[in-house]
């Protein structure tokens, strides 16, 4: 049986394929989608507006509250089906998942051990700079591998 971690690291490698496909896309340019679309086609805002079964103003709204980024996937799927295209909606990561996870693994943990080595420390225990680096990367690595659901409440 797989635990949560294993689940949990298998999606991120999938992920990471589907991210390294799609690195090459740019984002929509300061006219956005919806009306660099629309020009592209030689379509004008009154035709679109009728293609999607609204008045002419909407279509300039929906271009303003696109490039505001208040418009609806709703209105943005009307939009790009009266266009012929697919709406893709995505979240794309600034950094790899992978990365993501390893810095809260290790923020989680050196706040984890912060408590510990204050009462170690309190005993005359302390552990020397390389011993404490050594221990927060091996619990880094059990949190990304095990994956608890406390994880996430550690911010930064």
């Amino acid at each position: 049986m797989k635990n949560k971690g294993s689940e949990t690291a298998l999606i991120r490698e999938q992920l990471a394929v589907f991210f390294e496909q799609i690195k090459g896309l740019k984002k929509a340019g300061h006219r956005g989608w919806i009306r660099s679309i629309r020009k592209s086609l030689g379509m004008s805002a009154k035709q679109l507006a009728t293609r999607i079964e609204v008045e002419p103003p909407r279509i300039t709204e929906m271009e303003k509250s696109e490039i505001n980024g208040n418009i609806t996937l709703r209105s943005l799927r009307r939009a790009a089906e009266a266009m012929d295209c697919e709406l893709f909606y995505a979240l794309i990561p600034k950094t790899s998942l992978e990365e993501t996870m390893r810095r809260q693994a290790l923020l989680t943990a050196r706040q984890r051990m912060e408590k510990v080595s204050h009462t170690m420390l309190l005993e005359g225990q302390a552990l020397g700079r390389g011993e404490e680096a050594r221990i927060l990367e091996q619990k880094a690595k059990e949190l990304m591998r095990d994956v608890p659901r406390w994880l996430w409440d550690s911010t930064k």
